[in-house]
């Protein structure tokens, strides 16, 4: 397992399942970013706890995207 799926997956608290599920819709040319936010979903998670989790990584691209949707978001 490549370094960058072992931080998302300690950051995020994912299983392997999960993360190889995650990569499974990548190959298939489904969206992995759909399958990531649909396996946080289930795990009863927030958008502020992914945001947090997203500075962590550093990710800030992404957290803009989700924060320009505003307090509906949050």
């Amino acid at each position: 397992m490549e370094v960058r799926t072992k931080v998302r997956g300690t950051h995020l608290h994912l299983s392997y399942f999960e993360l190889q599920e995650i990569r499974r819709a990548e190959r298939s040319n489904d969206s992995p970013t759909n399958r990531l936010l649909q396996v946080w979903g289930q795990q009863n998670h927030t958008v502020k706890e992914l945001l947090l989790n997203l500075w962590n990584m550093r990710h800030f691209q992404a957290m803009r995207v989700l924060k320009s949707c505003g307090e509906y978001c949050l």
